[in-house]
């Protein structure tokens, strides 16, 4: 057999990530490739059959008794973020936009904004109408990769299209290191070796009689901040404090890279107590940490996470 030079293999470089924005608020020159380490799609099509009240002398089904239901259109998209695809990626995230392109917030009635977006496979390119953002998280560690962020996304339908998109502006992304503050109850945390801060909107997904999904809206939204810290003098706060504490104290972490800074506060972080294993002589005793923001029920709404924007 002759090697096929040509048409024979897709490789992961040749996949493309373009989303357009179709909410209103948001940077114009839509719609922009996103360069993405990772894409793993969960697209599928329910198959509507009867199996057990099949009784008709055969052991297999019949095709008579077998159709296709709903699409389900579900994945995620896993990047290396700069400052240029996070201004362009937050009004999609169910944030409210209180200052364009400088402050986001957590807001009472906030909505799930809508994007269109192109991925292409290598072998054909798939385009996905009216996607919402299920859930984002931004995750990283000392260690030598960057600062990761993963979308994950329900679309309305897929279809094969032509892939459209324009480059954004390179900008550096954010190492471990480029975070600067990291404060829990005003005391300095900055020897966590990892964080992950979470929100999954847990949307509620309307199919009816429809084979694709007709609306869906922000459900228990709920935001988790996790991360280790070590079992010091410091820290032991971290179990002593949050094992009794019920109102909340405040969180503020910064990553600065050369072209962007952004200030995650979540003001009423309320812990979760947990003590980490002690496995060998030579560990380090760390505590787990999980803390999940909450608003405040003081006077005045306090939004359970803010995002502050600006240039470096």
């Amino acid at each position: 057999m002759a090697v096929n030079l040509t048409d024979g293999v897709s490789i992961g470089w040749e996949a493309k990530v373009s989303i357009d924005v179709v909410t209103a608020g948001t940077p114009a020159g839509a719609p922009k490739i996103i360069c993405c380490d990772k894409i793993i799609p969960r697209h599928t099509r329910e198959l509507v059959r009867n199996s057990t009240g099949s009784m008709c002398g055969d052991v297999d089904l019949s095709n008579s008794r077998a159709q296709k239901g709903r699409h389900f259109l579900r994945g995620s998209i896993i990047f290396s973020p700069t400052g240029a695809v996070l201004d362009y990626l937050w009004p999609l995230l169910g944030m409210t936009e209180t200052t364009p392109l400088t402050t986001y917030s957590l807001g009472a009635t906030d909505v799930l904004g809508a994007w269109n977006m192109d991925i292409n496979f290598g072998g054909s390119i798939h385009g996905l109408a009216n996607c919402v953002c299920e859930k984002w998280a931004i995750r990283g560690g000392k260690g030598s990769s960057p600062i990761q962020m993963q979308i994950d996304y329900i679309a309305e339908t897929e279809a094969e299209e032509a892939f459209a998109g324009t480059a954004l502006d390179i900008e550096d992304v954010f190492a471990y290191t480029d975070m600067t503050v990291f404060t829990y109850d005003g005391t300095d945390r900055l020897s966590a070796d990892r964080i992950l801060i979470q929100v999954d909107n847990k949307p509620v997904i309307e199919y009816g009689a429809s084979v694709t999904m007709t609306d869906a809206h922000l459900g228990a939204r709920e935001v988790v901040i996790a991360t280790s810290l070590p079992y010091s003098s410091t820290h032991d706060d971290m179990y002593w404090t949050n094992r009794d504490d019920e109102t909340g104290l405040n969180t503020v972490m910064t990553f600065v890279s050369a072209d962007r800074t952004y200030t995650f506060t979540a003001a009423t972080a309320i812990g979760i107590t947990a003590l980490g294993p002690v496995l060998a002589r030579g560990d380090q005793i760390r505590t787990p940490v999980t803390l999940i923001p909450h608003r405040s029920y003081s006077a005045g709404r306090v939004s359970p996470l803010t995002l502050a924007m600006s240039n470096t």
